[in-house]
């Protein structure tokens, strides 16, 4: 699992448990992640303040098939909205969400004001759900409502993608990583 923010590596051992008497279980080899080199920004969409509604957005060159870019075509959704003060029906909370195939990446979703374009709000989509091959990207917005019911949105997302294979070695104790000798902390075994 691959966040913009903060990379991390999970390690599921569905298949198998730690012996006994383990005292920590060490992990070792290569993972294969995609990495990229610069960032894009898709064109401008038009969302309706409506729950459950999507609108088809193209990002151009955001996924890896067999070492060659491609363009990724999904949707953005509302997936859920609300007043942000009870009664008053000028503020409004909006949370957003984008589906994207393994190997892509979703930075930032920017609110464009078409009254006023050089204003920028911008949230970062966050990652989760990782399934079947896709991963669910969400940015939570707190915004006045607009008059049409209808936001406009940019998606920042990566793009000049390749493949690489990073060296991984660690090991995992009851209570949390186990250090290597001689760095500071304590090693157990």
């Amino acid at each position: 699992m691959v966040s913009p923010l903060r990379p991390w590596l999970s390690v599921e051992g569905r298949d198998w448990t730690p012996g006994r008497d383990a005292r920590w279980v060490e992990v070792r080899g290569t993972a294969a992640v995609t990495v990229s080199s610069m960032d894009r920004d898709s064109e401008v969409v038009s969302v309706p303040l409506e729950k459950g509604v999507g609108v088809p957005v193209v990002l151009e060159k955001a996924a890896l098939n067999h070492g060659k870019e491609e363009d990724v075509h999904t949707e953005l959704t509302v997936t859920n909205w609300g007043f942000s003060i009870p009664g008053q029906k000028d503020s409004v909370w909006v949370e957003l969400s984008l589906v994207l195939p393994d190997g892509s990446g979703a930075r930032e979703l920017e609110l464009v004001d078409q009254d006023n374009p050089e204003e920028k709000n911008n949230q970062s989509l966050l990652p989760g759900n990782f399934r079947n091959g896709k991963s669910a990207w969400a940015a939570f917005f707190v915004l006045q409502r607009p008059e049409d019911n209808r936001l406009n949105f940019r998606i920042r997302y990566a793009s000049g993608l390749k493949e690489a294979e990073v060296p991984v070695s660690f090991r995992i104790g009851m209570a949390g990583m186990v250090l290597p000798a001689g760095r500071p902390g304590k090693t157990v075994k």
